[in-house]
């Protein structure tokens, strides 16, 4: 629940996807704000959201290009006091975070200037940070550069993975707004970033999925949690197709010698597989697609075989 409503006359438009962009439209409408529009990603608006916008009659953007005039013109007869971005794809030119009367204000899932860029989620489960942090900062041309106005810190444990910690991420987003849209109204300037700290990623494309089992099991064991479902999952080679895990668990402490990528042991009934790694051993489930699961047999290696490779090109040139 909302504890405070604003001004009715105040109105916002909500760029973005996923339940982050959700929370934010409901926040807004808790809050006594009007949401005179929601502009989705150019690749489209999923069902819950157009469910949502459905049932709120919240008006869905007709242009979806940030940069045109098209685009600009319809925002600019809606007269905007807030403009909010959660989970948008597209990068805004500077007149459109300039447009609204209060504030363009960003969300992004993590401990701002540190996870500047896409796919914050991912990359922090990915180095097995331990806590996760919803962030709110004012706009600015530059990505992920504005005067923060509120930080909500969430504690992970080993149990969560990307779904889980969207679930806990997005939930934050209502306590989050009410700070940073309370301070943004009293014109609080925010606290600014150092500029030279913190570290800016790219956003994973599909291909960065494959893990490599040179890397140690705690590597890969965070590697496999932060791209499970929704995410396109961890994956390696089998057979020269692709088999994909949904979840891991470490459950072997000493390391030993052999050699990565083995097949050591595994369940058919149960579904899982362990598998050599870097320095000890990684238990993997939830294994895709079935049908190759079935062929592996323990000594079986996973991922690509260079050598093999190696020879392969070789012979292509001979």
């Amino acid at each position: 629940m909302i504890p405070l409503r604003f001004q009715s006359e105040y109105g916002a438009v909500v760029l973005g996807d996923g339940p982050f962009a959700l929370k934010a439209m409901d926040f807004f409408i808790q809050a006594g704000i009007a949401v005179r529009l929601f502009v989705p990603r150019s690749s489209g608006v999923d069902q819950a959201l157009k469910a949502f916008c459905s049932e709120k009659a919240i008006k869905l953007a007709e242009h979806t290009i940030v940069e045109t005039d098209d685009f600009y013109n319809e925002m600019k007869n809606l007269e905007p006091d807030f403009l909010i971005c959660a989970s948008f794809d597209r990068i805004l030119p500077r007149r459109l975070i300039e447009l609204p009367k209060v504030a363009a204000l960003n969300i992004h899932a993590a401990p701002l200037p540190r996870y500047r860029g896409g796919s914050p989620l991912n990359w922090q489960l990915i180095a097995g940070e331990n806590h996760i942090v919803l962030t709110i900062h004012y706009m600015k041309t530059k990505v992920d550069s504005g005067n923060i106005l509120a930080q909500i810190h969430i504690p992970l444990s080993s149990d969560d993975n990307y779904s889980s910690v969207i679930e806990k991420t997005s939930n934050t987003v209502p306590e989050a707004m009410l700070v940073a849209v309370t301070k943004a109204i009293a014109g609080d300037p925010g606290r600014p970033m150092d500029p030279n700290k913190g570290f800016y990623l790219p956003r994973r494309k599909p291909g960065d999925e494959f893990l490599d089992w040179n890397w140690s099991a705690q590597t890969i064991f965070n590697f496999v949690r932060a791209l499970a479902h929704p995410g396109p999952l961890a994956s390696t080679f089998y057979n020269d197709k692709i088999l994909s895990f949904g979840n891991a668990s470490l459950e072997y402490k000493e390391s030993f010698v052999g050699i990565p990528g083995t097949v050591l042991a595994l369940s058919r009934n149960e579904g899982w597989i362990v598998v050599k790694c870097a320095d000890s051993a990684i238990k993997l489930g939830n294994i895709l697609p079935q049908e190759l699961f079935e062929q592996i047999k323990v000594g079986d290696r996973l991922g690509v075989n260079l050598n093999l490779l190696w020879q392969k090109l070789l012979e292509r040139k001979s």
